[in-house]
């Protein structure tokens, strides 16, 4: 179950989270636009021709976005580095691709591998040549988000059957991605919040309290930043948006003090980056509008209350550590 399930289906844990969660008058924009504004304005109309286009789409913007800030937090400087090494180690699409493997195998397994190293392929050399266009991302990201939905399903293929994920998608999806991706680019590598040099983690996860709760992970830390992208075309606060990264944030506050418990800090930091959790500290948590290129955060110093959710929540994770009830993906 995903955290998001969990949200909406377990009734005490819903309430440990809402008791104190940020109101929306506490958040700040980019653009200086009142947070979650039914008027923002609209940069990427979804004219996409079913439900799970759009979902493909959110998903493989994820991925695009990914490696768009690795190639510039890495100095766009045309060779591999540790930031891009690390944009294309263990993605959730390489376990869909697993998945895949132990449910067909066989002559119709390798022509699904094949394409995925042939793709992956293509992201390392966007990586290379400093001077490509992001445009090249758009079939790599939107096959790895066809593996990922297959790796979070469980190992379910599409109904359509495993040839459909052989083939290119529709061409406005492509162009929609190319278009979400413009305006990333002009949202966070243009204005200079990513930059060479840019502490960056991708997906990161927050010890045995993420395993607790189904392999919990956001989507991007950027210089104390962590990020939730949402490619939505709606705007409105929801507070099961606001609820997710806030948890994110506690679980990262939980593991750090477990962990510190245990180790000196500096053990801690190297354990962090070989675990894809956050050796430093989060100063805000955001969610990022894909959409229209809003960015909607928050000084977690202005959260109220958090240390009594915090120890709420570290008792309600006690329980679970000590049940058979530990929810899974």
């Amino acid at each position: 179950m995903s955290l998001t399930s969990l949200l909406d289906t377990d009734e005490r844990f819903r309430e440990i989270v809402k008791e104190h969660l940020p109101n929306r008058e506490l958040f700040r924009t980019n653009t200086g636009d009142k947070a979650f504004s039914t008027k923002y304005r609209l940069l990427v109309p979804n004219t996409l021709p079913s439900r799970y286009y759009s979902t493909l789409a959110g998903t493989a913007f994820d991925y695009a976005a990914r490696f768009i800030t690795a190639r510039y937090a890495g100095g766009n400087c045309g060779e591999e580095n540790e930031v891009t090494s690390t944009a294309t180690a263990e993605l959730n699409s390489f376990y869909g691709l697993v998945a895949v493997q132990k449910m067909i195998g066989g002559e119709a397994y390798k022509k699904m591998h094949d394409r995925y190293v042939e793709l992956l392929s293509r992201v390392k050399a966007y990586f290379k040549q400093p001077e490509a266009d992001h445009s090249i991302l758009s079939e790599p990201c939107c096959y790895f988000a066809r593996l990922e939905h297959i790796y979070r399903s469980g190992g379910i293929l599409p109904k359509d059957g495993y040839e459909v994920l052989l083939k290119n998608e529709p061409q406005e999806v492509y162009d929609d991605l190319k278009r979400l991706c413009d305006v990333f680019f002009e949202t966070f590598i243009t204005s200079g919040i990513v930059h060479k040099g840019s502490k960056v983690v991708f997906n990161p996860t927050f010890g045995k309290e993420s395993t607790l709760l189904g392999g919990a992970d956001a989507d991007i830390f950027i210089d104390g930043v962590l990020y939730d992208f949402k490619a939505a075309k709606e705007s409105r606060y929801r507070w099961q948006e606001v609820a997710q990264i806030y948890v994110y944030y506690l679980l990262h506050d939980l593991n750090v003090m477990t962990e510190l418990g245990l180790c000196t800090e500096t053990d801690y930091e190297k354990k962090a980056q070989s675990q894809h959790m956050i050796a430093e500290g989060i100063d805000k948590i955001a969610l990022y509008k894909a959409r229209f290129g809003v960015i909607e955060s928050l000084d977690v110093s202005l959260i109220k209350g958090k240390l009594e959710t915090q120890s709420k929540m570290s008792k309600y994770m006690r329980v679970m550590r000590n049940t058979d009830n530990c929810i899974t993906e």
